[in-house]
């Protein structure tokens, strides 16, 4: 086959056609791109083009591929408060997250990019002192229980965290949660483990001897002194989150949750790299975080912190605007329904049936690639190209497409039949591709 010469045989047979046919793909086009402008302006816009950032923040911004999100109390409350907030937490990741680990909660204190509550030292130094890796205010993760469960190796699992201990506390009731005559227990790391020994070999020789340990605070918001008993030590294991964590926050500290103070702790969100489940990630934390919670973002794992900053004040604006979509979709179904309607109408006595659907299938087309031109030229103009606007373009082609061909049915079928009496007609479209 000659395709050139095919291709010259069409445009010779329907070149009296060809600009009518511009003129109604160029007004299918602007109907089609309305709607993806419009949605520019509209919630779901908003929440595609906030979810993109907090992917690509994740996949070139971050050194664990993810983003972590600070909601950071900031009204004063109670234990119960922060209690609440550590089970409501944990119940929804447990009955709607992903199976990733990139997709969970945790609630705590002195998160890098949040409001720093506690300094730590224990009796002979102050963290953060000799070496830059230990911070004087280190992240301190909060639990509302700590149970723990020992694994068929033999490895005791703490329940909550998730984290394998150094010691099984049921068998020595030196390593007990009781924290009688301190003012709460706490867990510690490995890596703050060997640090302590190291600074202080003269009076500890091994790991056995931090246990029981006090680790002193000061509470930096009312200058108030606290004694946390060491109780056990986190260590790496297969299988658990340690690495994670560490990676996240830093070097951290668990601990119950008897803190004495319940204002800016935070319930700290991990994003990945996956839109659609940032979406669902923050539909879900504004569940139940209400208007007394600031939006930050953990920045121990962020490479440049300048880059995306202005993510916080985009959730807020998210939550603030989380509502029903009826107006953008009734907006975009007139812009879309009306000028289609026009066409068709004006189409029918002139029996151009064919034309209409190529020419809206072309118009279509060419919209689509456009604005995913854009979306992918730069991540700030995703908005425009949201799953929310295509599907409303896709479903109301698939409607007009519909509407087209019946009609041309009852045309050549009803109408043009009987309008000779005892006459067969055949009627042809005048133009057909």
């Amino acid at each position: 086959m000659n395709i050139k010469r095919e291709f010259l045989v069409f445009y010779l047979k329907h070149k009296k056609r060809l600009p009518l046919f511009f003129i109604f793909m160029s007004l299918f086009f602007a109907s089609f791109t309305s709607v993806f402008v419009i949605n520019n302006y509209s919630n779901a816009g908003s929440s595609t083009k906030l979810a993109a950032l907090i992917s690509n923040n994740s996949m070139y911004n971050s050194t664990t591929l993810t983003t972590n999100v600070l909601l950071e109390r900031n009204k004063e409350g109670y234990m119960s408060d922060m209690v609440k907030t550590i089970n409501q937490v944990q119940d929804y990741y447990t009955r709607y997250s992903t199976s990733s680990i990139y997709y969970e909660g945790r609630v705590g204190f002195n998160f890098d990019g949040g409001t720093k509550v506690f300094t730590v030292q224990n009796e002979n130094y102050v963290f953060g002192e000799k070496d830059s890796d230990f911070s004087l205010q280190p992240p301190i993760l909060i639990s509302s229980a700590n149970s723990m469960t020992i694994n068929d190796e033999g490895v005791a699992i703490h329940d909550f965290f998730k984290l394998a201990m150094m010691f099984d506390y049921s068998t020595n009731p030196k390593y007990t949660t009781n924290y009688v005559d301190y003012d709460n227990f706490c867990f510690i790391t490995k890596e703050r483990a060997d640090y302590i020994l190291k600074e202080n070999s003269t009076k500890y020789s091994n790991y056995g001897d931090l246990i029981g340990e006090t680790l002193f605070l000061t509470n930096e918001m009312k200058s108030t002194n606290l004694r946390w008993r060491i109780a056990n030590i986190f260590i790496p294991y297969d299988g658990t989150d340690y690495d994670f964590y560490q990676n996240t926050y830093g070097d951290f500290i668990c601990a119950y949750a008897a803190t004495y103070y319940y204002d800016h702790y935070s319930i700290s969100f991990d994003f990945g790299n996956s839109d659609n489940d940032n979406l669902r990630n923050l539909q879900i934390i504004f569940n139940f975080a209400d208007y007394n919670f600031d939006c930050k973002l953990n920045e121990y794992n962020i490479i440049n912190k300048t880059k995306f900053s202005e993510i916080p004040n985009m959730i807020m604006e998210y939550k603030e605007n989380l509502g029903n979509p009826g107006m953008f979709i009734l907006y975009s179904s007139m812009l879309l329904l009306i000028p289609m309607i026009i066409l068709l109408i004006c189409s029918v006595y002139c029996q151009l049936y064919d034309m209409l659907i190529v020419s809206s299938f072309a118009g279509f087309a060419l919209s689509y690639a456009v604005f995913w031109i854009i979306a992918n030229a730069n991540v700030y103009y995703v908005s425009f190209f949201s799953n929310f606007a295509l599907m409303m373009n896709i479903g109301l082609f698939i409607v007009y497409l519909v509407l087209v061909m019946l009609i041309k049915y009852l045309m050549l079928n009803y109408v043009f039949k009987n309008k000779r009496k005892g006459k067969e007609v055949v009627i042809k479209d005048e133009f057909n591709f």
